[in-house]
């Protein structure tokens, strides 16, 4: 009962974080500027601008919580598109774009939240907790010890959320690094035991 009662306490702070976080990016015609309001941030967000390989071609750490502001020339990108992401404490929100002939067009419907995994080592005891949406494929697990050898392997796919505990007390001394891949995101977490 215990258990239930975490769980849907980490779900209603996950959904709570995800609605109450709005954003808004706005193209003005007149000035070829788009002007990307973000508001609820953090200190220590960053915001990029991303080609589709993943190449930043623009890299920001916000400095002051609260509401950011600020206007982006895109019109002198090449044709392609692009995203902009706002990776904050718990959650990744990305935000695709269009250039096409100097004009920028925004793809807003196709804006995506990844929520990151928790990764918390109390006790020798790894706990992880990662909410799967309905964009996210599953969850792959990879435990590698510090000469490289893989310790553990699991993969998650059906689930929406992972609750999982590692018991590490009867483990090796030594530095292990946990591997949490999502399709094309992977988290990495080190630890020292």
């Amino acid at each position: 009962m215990k258990q239930i009662i975490k769980n849907s306490i980490v779900l209603v702070v996950l959904c709570t974080t995800m609605f109450s976080y709005a954003s808004e990016i706005v193209t003005n015609e007149n000035d070829d500027a788009t002007k990307v309001t973000l508001n609820d941030v953090t200190e220590g967000s960053v915001l990029s601008i991303k080609d589709v390989h993943g190449l930043i071609l623009y890299k920001e750490t916000i400095k002051v919580s609260g509401d950011y502001s600020k206007k982006f020339d895109l019109t002198s990108l090449p044709d392609g598109t692009y995203i902009f992401e706002l990776d904050k404490d718990f959650e990744i929100k990305s935000i695709p774009f269009n250039v096409k002939r100097n004009v920028v067009n925004l793809n807003d419907e196709n804006q995506t939240v990844i929520f990151k995994p928790a990764m918390v080592l109390e006790n020798n005891m790894l706990r992880i907790q990662k909410t799967i949406l309905n964009s996210e494929k599953g969850l792959n697990i990879k435990i590698y010890f510090e000469n490289g050898d893989l310790v553990h392997s699991e993969k998650f796919n059906n689930e929406k959320l992972i609750n999982k505990t590692y018991d590490f007390s009867k483990s090796l001394n030594g530095k292990y690094k946990v591997l949490l891949s999502t399709e094309d995101r992977t988290f990495i977490k080190e630890i020292n035991l």
